[in-house]
Formats: C-alpha cells, structure tokens, sequence
C-alpha cells in the first residue's frame, strides 16, 4: 500500500462522523438489528442486519483509525531500523578498510 492510498484511508475514516454510540449512529441510518416486525412502522428504508454486523458497522470508523496508526507505527519502526542498518553497515565497511590500510593491503572499493 502506498504512503497516497494509506493517507486516502485515514483522510476518509478522520472525515466520517464520530459517534457516541453504535446504537446512535444505527438509529441515524435506519439500521436494526434483528428481523422485520410488520407490527411496528418502521421508514422503508430501514436495513436489518445481524447485531454482529451492526457493531461491526459501528465500530469501523474507530477500528480504521487505530490500524492505520499501527500500520504508521510500523513503518516509521521498519524505516527506523533500515537507517540503523545502513549506519551500522557504513561502519563495518570503514572498519574492514582500516584493517587493510593496518597490514599494508589497498581497501577495495
């Protein structure tokens, strides 16, 4: 995933509304869990779905935001310990070229 794409993602889930509750944001939208009671009046355009999809529904925008934080985490971790790498690979090498230039032999380059 490219650094464009991640910030797409996280510029998305910042932008979405952030609710108190998952029943709340449900209500707004029209979603129930449970099946269809013709006995209630309920606005045609309301979704029924499982309560595990509900909460899961509820819980995106929070859930998005914390895996692209982990995801950042990571990746600041990764680049981090490839700069630590290369200075610790920089350090090696001149230390390899002192020990030939020690016992007369020209370093290679």
């Amino acid at each position: 995933m490219t650094e464009q794409e991640l910030s797409v993602i996280k510029n998305r889930a910042h932008n979405a509304t952030r609710v108190r509750s998952v029943e709340l944001a449900l209500s707004y939208y029209h979603v129930k869990w449970g099946k269809r009671d013709n006995s209630e009046d309920i606005p045609d355009d309301t979704i029924f779905v499982r309560k595990e999809d509900a909460l899961f529904l509820g819980y995106a925008r929070e859930d998005v935001l914390t895996l692209v934080a982990e995801v950042e985490r990571l990746r600041k971790l990764m680049q981090d310990s490839e700069a630590t790498l290369a200075r610790r690979d920089e350090a090696q090498d001149k230390k390899a070229a002192q020990v030939y230039i020690n016992i007369g032999i020209e370093p290679y380059e």
